[in-house]
């Protein structure tokens, strides 16, 4: 389901650059159906969008043969990392992915790239229980600025972000929406501990 008439007009970008604290190693080098989790997020969003990238450091990730973008600023979490992916970006709108969202499948990755080009917003999130999911979620250029504001007056959290930028343009997308590509439920679940990685192992058919 590549999407030609996007090619230039969306590029996508996986965020790699966390610290992994609660899995103890690097969680995007987890072995996962045969390849690193990071190759496997890379390979599944190529064939959607041409230009996709990791942000992270280039050290541990260009051994792979993987085109990564460093932080322009380390360690300013994930909304440094999507600040890094707007500032390099040749496209309007950009695709932002976390690497340990493991369930994400192409069908829904194209429907979320599709209701964001041609609308006039800044934004489109998905929202769930837990409330928005920003890490799953279609960014237009136009954001660059307000991130840029937002991290300089200390801003750490990207639905902090989100919910209190003046002027900001957000669709989210609910469950009417999502839940379609959801069938197995899980869609948004993470990887944060050895016990998710089990578990999603074992979900995926992984021994």
């Amino acid at each position: 389901m590549f999407l030609p008439n996007m090619a230039f007009a969306v590029s996508a970008f996986i965020l790699a650059g966390g610290k992994s604290s609660r899995m103890g190693t690097n969680k995007a080098l987890l072995p996962f159906e045969g390849v690193p989790l990071v190759v496997r997020q890379v390979s599944k969003l190529r064939t959607l969008i041409g230009d996709v990238r990791v942000v992270g450091p280039p050290e541990i990730y260009t051994s792979l043969g993987l085109p990564v973008v460093a932080d322009v600023e380390p360690n300013l979490g994930p909304l440094g990392g999507i600040a890094t992916a707007l500032d390099v970006s040749r496209s309007e709108w950009n695709l932002i992915l976390a690497v340990d969202l493991v369930n994400m499948t192409r069908e829904w990755l194209g429907r979320l790239v599709r209701e964001a080009c041609g609308r006039d917003v800044d934004a489109v999130v998905p929202r769930t229980e837990r409330g928005l999911e920003p890490l799953c979620a279609m960014y237009r250029k136009s954001c660059q600025a307000s991130l840029c504001e937002a991290l300089q007056r200390g801003e750490r959290s990207v639905v902090g972000w989100l919910q209190t930028a003046p002027g900001l343009r957000r669709l989210e997308l609910g469950p009417e929406i999502w839940q379609e590509y959801d069938c197995a439920g899980g869609l948004f679940a993470n990887l944060n501990t050895p016990d998710d990685y089990q578990r999603c192992q074992k979900q995926h058919g992984q021994p």
